[in-house]
């Protein structure tokens, strides 16, 4: 069974260092018009890597945010507030990982 679920196991060892996680963000601030996959990776920089969009953005569940998937390059918690210009307008972004307890 772990097979299945895992590539590798080995045994724990001081020199193991996680370089990267997988976190769901929360995501404020973006026009409806621009709750796209391009949209969301350029808010991202280079701070994280877009995995996935939540689906519930296709229902328009929550207008409120909506949820992108990423893979974060560093340990840390994830909270970015940033500054974006399109079409000439200026739009505070601001992007918090959800914690895993608090859905």
């Amino acid at each position: 069974m772990v097979d299945s679920v895992m590539e590798v196991v080995k045994p724990w060892s001081d020199g193991f260092v996680v370089e990267q996680r997988f976190v769901w963000l929360r995501c404020y601030g973006i026009p409806f018009s621009l709750w796209n996959k391009d949209c969301f990776s350029k808010v991202l920089g280079k701070e994280a890597s877009l995995v996935a969009i939540d689906e519930a953005i296709e229902f328009w569940d929550n207008l409120e945010y909506t949820r992108i998937l990423v893979r974060l390059r560093k340990v840390r918690f994830a909270r970015f507030l940033n500054c974006i210009r399109i079409n000439g307008h200026v739009f505070n972004i601001y992007l918090k990982e959800e914690h895993p307890y608090h859905q």
